[in-house]
């Protein structure tokens, strides 16, 4: 899973970019109703964030979360990740997870969302290229345009690319903004289980809250 990762976190550094429009948050409708979940609410009181963790959930500690970033870390791309979640009884990084890193606000600025749509379009099979190029491997990689809600400010984004075991990993992002820097929440599985994992894993980045200042 290592080496996905690293073609995913080149790709958002570079820009993001998608061929068509279709599907564009497959993931992300819309619901009236807030989402909730039977597990736990773990609060991260370093970063200023709480989620509420699906049953049997639990957090990656800090030293397996850095190993995995030093393992996905490259010459010229240091990855470091704040937080992870993830089934307490799966080994570790393996399907379904959520992992959280801290970025610069202007890594994906927010006003500029809209305005760079056909931007991202236009160069995306140039900025996948050079994804994987830099990351030494080809996985077929498909990330999507930025999509800003503007009812809570939070930009999704989605992504597929196949895995070196063969199957076809998918994800979504959510970047909230806060403070001068984005708390990027990656939510990830295969494409396989997808159809089981995804009705949790959206309401579990739904229930994301910032700390009120």
């Amino acid at each position: 899973m290592k080496h996905e990762l690293a073609v995913l976190l080149v790709l958002c550094t570079l820009g993001c970019s998608q061929q068509s429009d279709k599907a564009e948050l497959s993931y992300t409708e819309k619901t009236a109703v807030a989402p909730t979940l039977e597990g736990e609410l773990h609060q991260n009181g370093e970063h200023g964030f709480s989620i509420r963790l699906p049953k049997s959930w639990g957090p990656i500690s800090q030293d397996d979360l850095a190993r995995q970033g030093a393992a996905v870390s490259g010459p010229e791309l240091k990855i470091e990740y704040i937080a992870g979640y993830q089934v307490l009884t799966n080994d570790l990084f393996v399907h379904p997870f959520i992992l959280v890193r801290k970025l610069p606000a202007d890594a994906m600025p927010k006003e500029k969302i809209k305005a760079v749509r056909q931007l991202y379009r236009d160069s995306g099979e140039q900025i996948a290229r050079l994804a994987e190029q830099n990351a030494g491997l080809q996985l077929n990689t498909e990330v999507g345009v930025p999509v800003l809600d503007e009812e809570t400010g939070i930009v999704w984004l989605k992504f597929q690319l196949d895995g070196v075991d063969g199957q076809r990993v998918e994800g979504l992002m959510a970047h909230h903004y806060a403070d001068g820097h984005i708390l990027q929440f990656i939510a990830g599985t295969t494409t396989i289980r997808g159809k089981e994992d995804w009705p949790v894993l959206e309401r579990t980045l739904r229930t994301i809250k910032l700390r009120a200042k």
